[in-house]
């Protein structure tokens, strides 16, 4: 039943949270602190993105206007679009990790990439009758991604504006990391194929 299947997939996604996080963060962290930074200006004057809308086209603060504004956002959507085509390669490499935690070794982020490849097929395939698994995990990851960029931006805010671009950088780096997993680890422990979850209890250090 969908509710067993699940309870399944997010308890193999929390038990290896450490090492789907990192998977997550390889992908997330240069492409959020790389557009952050290549935009520092645009971040630095953050609060006056909605007066900057409605300048005219030659006007600028600290080098911004609204070119500048629009270019930000149209990267953004290019780095969010760049996560979304990566995702099923997260999710080989998270069905990788569920195999080598079932066989009771460590997974580690790198070995999990390593294998990446070779389990995307197999995840691709299996999206259809993992469907009801992969949206109750993207609604999951959305919530936590969310409350995770709204609890950073405002932190990000103590910043000075000329340094604001490495709080948000981060910000938008560690929300992603934090949200990704529960989208492609359940996938993945969803997937046909993947292995079985090993009962056995979480343990903390």
């Amino acid at each position: 039943m969908l509710p067993d299947v699940l309870d399944r997939a997010f308890t193999a996604t929390f038990r290896n949270f450490s090492t789907l996080f990192l998977i997550a963060l390889f992908v997330a962290g240069p492409l959020h602190i790389g557009h952050a930074v290549v935009f520092q200006r645009v971040i630095s004057v953050a609060e006056l993105h909605p007066e900057i809308e409605t300048f005219p086209e030659e006007r600028q603060v600290k080098s911004v206007g609204k070119a500048q504004l629009a270019d930000y956002r149209k990267m953004y959507g290019t780095v969010l679009l760049i996560e979304l085509l990566l995702l099923p390669i997260m999710a080989g490499a998270a069905r990788r990790t569920f195999r080598d935690d079932e066989k009771e070794e460590v997974p580690t982020a790198i070995g999990s990439w390593k294998g990446a490849l070779g389990e995307t097929r197999g995840v691709l395939r299996s999206l259809p009758g993992a469907s009801p698994i992969v949206l109750a995990g993207a609604l999951t990851a959305l919530l936590i991604g969310y409350l995770a960029e709204r609890l950073g931006l405002t932190l990000s805010e103590f910043f000075t504006d000329d340094t604001r671009f490495v709080g948000v950088g981060l910000t938008h780096a560690l929300a992603h990391a934090l949200a990704l997993p529960l989208l492609f680890g359940a996938w993945a422990a969803s997937s046909d194929g993947s292995p079985k979850v090993v009962e056995k209890p979480l343990e903390f250090y």
